[in-house]
């Protein structure tokens, strides 16, 4: 039962994560800084069974949009929390010289796992960052349990590519749970800003 819940999850994750894979021809691409989801789903008695997606959206002028959601998978219970705040000139400095490392500039693109699998654990973490004329986008799959069958070349790519992006899921983790820079609840016309997406093919 906690198998098919979990598989159902999956399944609106990647829905989630593919929300880029229409062009770009009927829209002007958003302008921002960096959008991540990190995302984890889990059956584990010790932490749920349930499913954990945060995003985080920042724009230019170090403003951000943070959007913290979970869902119990037993009930189908869920919970969404929607934070605004702006980082200051230090702050976004330091967020400029972290996505322009060139290991994280060279992280492929995240490739989806075949469905379905089964796994006790497992978790999602994508960026997108506006470079200079493109917009990039990277990130990696893990689990714990049998997992997915896709090639031996694509886990080693998710492997390699967790090293890569691991300081930005620290920064992106780092910003939700500290108590600076301030956040205060969103309003009603930004509690989506996250959910946008750059409608650039994967």
């Amino acid at each position: 039962m906690i198998h098919r819940l979990i598989q159902l999850c999956l399944l609106t994750l990647v829905a989630f994560l593919a929300l880029g894979s229409s062009s770009t021809a009927f829209g002007k691409r958003p302008h921002f800084l960096l959008r991540a989801v990190d995302a984890v789903t889990s059956s584990l008695p010790t932490a749920g069974p349930n499913n954990l997606s945060n995003c985080v959206l920042v724009l230019p002028d170090g403003r951000f949009y943070l959007s913290l959601r979970r869902q119990e998978i037993m009930d189908g219970t869920g919970t969404v929390k929607s934070l605004e705040g702006s980082l200051d000139a230090k702050a976004l400095q330091i967020l400029h010289a972290l996505l322009n490392q060139q290991t994280i500039r060279n992280a492929p693109k995240l490739n989806l796992p075949n469905t379905p699998f089964v796994a006790d654990e497992f978790q999602f973490f994508e960026v997108q960052i506006e470079r200079e004329s493109t917009m990039q986008r990277a990130g990696y799959f893990k689990w714990q349990g049998k997992g997915p069958d896709n090639p031996d070349s694509t886990k080693k790519q998710w492997q390699e590519s967790e090293v890569a992006l691991q300081p930005v899921a620290e920064w992106f983790r780092a910003l939700k749970t500290n108590k600076e820079p301030l956040k205060r609840p969103a309003s009603k016309s930004h509690a989506l800003q996250c959910d946008l997406d750059d409608g650039s093919p994967r």
